[in-house]
Order: C-alpha cells, then structure tokens, then sequence
C-alpha cells in the first residue's frame, strides 16, 4: 500500500478560487468572485508546467504560478495531457511521438511506455488508464501493462467511458461505422449499433450520456449506455467544430458557412438561439467550470470570449491556439500565449491581470487536488474497533462501581470472574478521504453474500472512510474472505 507523500501548499490570500459553480444554464451570470482563499474547502488549485522541449515538471500553487510546491525530472516533450486522476494522483499524457504517458505526482516521477508503443486518437475517462488506436486495434495503457482489442475493422476513435468500459468505432466503408461497447479486459461485445451517413472528417464527441458523430450536415446521435439511436441534430452546414458543457446540456457547435455558433439543446433535442459572431470560426474549447467558451477565429492569433450563460459575446483576446493555450482557470482568469509571455486576463473584463515572463516556453495544465495538504502521521494505520462496548455499558458499569463503593461495608455476594472477550477480525480493503470513492468500491466487493461496508474513523480530525468486511472470529477465517475476494487486502484484530 503506497502511502502519499505530503508538501506543504501555500495558497493565495485572494483569487484562489474556483466559483461557486458553473454557468452553464441560459440566464446565468458568468461573472465571477473569488473568496479569500482562507475559505477554501475544496481542493487545491494547482498549474502543471512542463518545459515545451522536455526537463524537469513543475506543480505551482495557482494563481501563485512562482511559488513550486512539486517537481520531478525525465518529463518528456508533451504533446497533449489527457486527464488528471484525483485518487490515484496521477496526470496521464501522450508525448510528441504519440508514447503514452503518467505523471505520478504521489511517487514524485514520470514514466512512459515503451518507444514502439505508440497510440493516435488517445482518450482517457478517469485520468489513469489512456485508450487509443495502434495498429489498427484498441489498446489500453495502465500502470500494470497493456491491453489490446482486435476487431474485424480498422478502428476509427474509441469513448471511454466512466464505468470502466469503451464504445469503439470502427469503420465498415465510406460513410458508414460500427460502434461496439466493451468492458476491458473482457473483449465480448455488449453492445453494437451501425450508424449510417457520417462525414469522413469532423468532430466526434461525447457529451454528457450521448455520442455526436459529424455528418454532412449535423450530428448523428447515441446513447453512450445502450448505443440506442437518438434523433439527429440537423445543422445549415458541416460541423467544424463542437464542445459540450461539464454537464453535457448543450453542444456549441462551429458550424461551415456560417458566422454564428450552433447551440443544440440536449434536453429539448432542438437548436436554441445562436451565439453571434464577428466571422466564421474553426475551433471551440470549453472551459472546464462552464463559465466561458472559447473560440477560435478562421485567421488571426485571437480568441472571441463568450458567456456560456447568456451565449453573449464578451470580447476578444489576444492569443497563439495552442493544445494547453488559452485556458481558463478555476478563478475564472484565461491563460493566453501572448509571444513569449503567458498573460492572465479577467474573463468578465478581459483586462490583463499578470503576466509571466518567458512562460509560453512551456507546457501548462491547470488541475484540482488536495494531495499535496499535509497528512497526519498516523493516517492510514488501521482503525482499531472496539467490539461489544456501547454507551449504555459503559454508564452501567460506572452506575455498578458507584453503588458498590456505597455499600463497601457490605459484604458482597461472590462472583463469577469476567470471561475475556473474544478477539475478532476485519478484512480491510481500502482507507479514502472521499466517501463517494469508498463507496463505490464497497458497493463493487461481496463475498460470501456479504457485502462490503464504508465505516467512518477520525485521524486527528480528518475523516478517513474504510471499506471493511467483517468482524469474524478468527484470523484464518478473515484471511479466506480476503483472499475468496481477489483484492488487496489487510486484516487485523477489531478488539479483544
């Protein structure tokens, strides 16, 4: 069991903070106000940096983007990050040469697979395990090794999936393709549809439970949970470009011809009233709060700002269209590359706020995570239980010390003496500071037709939540459940 390393993360006294929650429903502002960073209860802002041309990796306390909390060295030239997995610490990447890759920001290194082990169109769902295409086939790539799904068909994307599985995409001619749903390392098919019409190049994406695969002229739809058909989205011209909302409510769509974004209504399955702009644009990106979309421009280094509130626009920036530049921060601040400066401009006023000298040299990922806060030294010790002890004993047996201090005088009846009490065991599987986690994880583990349960302990006043199954009355018989589980495992004794 690896235990996390702690620093000590200094936050901002202002600005720190991401807002209240997103703006992405129509009559919402996209105006922002940071609280004191003294409030802050959620995790941590953080900004990876990362040298363009490969060095040493960086974590900054944002928006102090000077102040290193974190480093390691080996990064190597990134091409794209992924995704962050928040309980595993860890920051998947692909490099320059398509090689998958996981910054581990708990074990303090950055590791690659092998130089042949190359994947295009990667994607990843929990941040850890990065899917994509090599050969022809399905691959995944993890911290314990690799795993490849060979279809009949060349592949053409591949939709991982929150719960561990993947829609695959492969395609059968001009136009047509098979959608295939796997859950690895199984390779039987669960489900298949064939979607019919589809443009040779164009966006495909998943918003919220749905797919959007482009056509000539919309959007082929299905249900990511049963790839059941859905109603197409009809468009006055091809789809360039789409991003949908963190809660996948709309999809903002560039669409070819025409100067105004597309805005498809997920829950209506109809358009909704464009967003106006100066000319036509080429590519969206969303911000990951769903406050603002950015959008870029057919020609010109510069980005139009819009509130995804309101799908107003605000104004425009000026910015190079990089893979990790422009961003918005969980402050609601955007990250612009302006020459070889990284300049930090109000999303509502689009004023400059800071700028960083030299900072377009590298690579910037902004990310949440509370990882990095110290930690109790005794933590993650196994919870001690204290077995056949409850309040009423204890007042009972103080209750019985009073009334015989009383009555010393008086001889006493004899007794028999207490009988020590049975030792017990617990079979422990996992100690998480997030109870959803340890519930998910408990909800996933049975043996012997019991199910595990979250119990909830105290370490210096931090809750820690434990998936436990248990107690039983012998170590040997806690040993088997565990083992009967086929997981990670401890036991020790609940009390005696």
């Amino acid at each position: 069991m690896r235990t996390p390393f702690a620093l000590t993360l200094v936050l901002a006294a202002a600005g720190a903070l991401a807002a209240c929650g997103p703006a992405d429903r129509p009559g919402q502002s996209a105006a922002h106000d940071a609280p004191s960073a003294s409030q802050f209860r959620g995790p941590d802002p953080l900004v990876l940096r990362v040298p363009r041309a490969g060095g040493r990796a960086r974590v900054h306390a944002y928006p102090r983007v000077d102040s290193v909390v974190w480093s390691a060295p080996g990064a190597p030239r990134i091409r794209q990050v992924l995704g962050f997995d928040a309980e595993e610490g860890v920051i998947a990447f692909v490099d320059q040469a398509n090689v998958p890759g996981r910054i581990d920001l708990r074990l303090g290194e950055v590791s690659r697979a092998g130089s042949r082990f190359t994947v295009t169109m990667p994607r990843t769902a929990d941040g850890s395990s990065i899917f994509g295409i090599a050969g022809g086939d399905v691959v995944r790539y993890t911290a314990t090794g690799r795993w490849e799904l060979d279809l009949a068909s060349p592949l053409a994307t591949v939709f991982p999936q929150g719960d561990g599985s993947i829609i695959a995409m492969s395609v059968i001619e001009a136009g047509t393709a098979d959608l295939w749903r796997v859950f690895p390392p199984n390779t039987d098919l669960l489900d298949s549809v064939r979607v019919t019409g589809l443009a040779p190049d164009g966006p495909r994406l998943q918003g919220g439970d749905r797919l959007y695969l482009a056509t000539d002229s919309g959007f082929a739809v299905v249900q990511a949970r049963d790839l059941a058909p859905v109603a197409p989205v009809a468009l006055g011209g091809a789809p360039r470009d789409a991003a949908a909302t963190p809660s996948g409510d709309r999809i903002f769509i560039a669409v070819t011809g025409d100067t105004a974004l597309a805005v498809y209504e997920r829950y209506t399955g109809r358009l909704g009233a464009g967003a106006p702009l100066p000319a036509e644009s080429r590519a969206v990106r969303m911000d990951p709060l769903g406050r603002y979309l950015l959008v870029r421009p057919m020609e010109g280094d510069s980005a139009w700002v819009l509130a995804v509130g309101t799908s107003k626009l605000i104004g425009t920036v000026r910015t190079a269209w990089r893979a990790d530049l422009p961003f918005v921060g969980p402050d609601g601040v955007i990250a612009t590359a302006q020459g070889d400066d990284v300049a930090f401009v109000d999303g509502a006023t689009l004023r400059e706020t800071r700028r960083v000298k030299g900072g377009a040299a590298d690579y910037w990922y902004p990310f949440q995570w509370n990882g990095f806060r110290p930690r109790a030294a005794g933590l993650d010790n196994p919870v001690e239980f204290e077995v056949g002890t409850s309040d009423s004993a204890a007042d009972s047996a103080r209750a019985a010390g009073a009334a015989a201090a009383d009555s010393a005088h008086r001889a006493a009846p004899a007794t028999a003496a207490p009988q020590p009490a049975r030792e017990q065991w617990v079979v422990s599987f996992a100690a998480l500071l997030v109870e959803s986690s340890a519930q998910r994880q408990a909800e996933e583990i049975t043996v012997d037709g019991r199910r595990a349960r979250v119990v909830t302990t105290l370490r210096d006043g931090i809750p820690v939540y434990r998936v436990i199954v248990g107690p039983y009355p012998s170590r040997e018989e806690a040993e088997r459940v565990g083992r009967a589980s086929g997981r990670p495992y401890w036991v020790y004794a609940a009390g005696g």
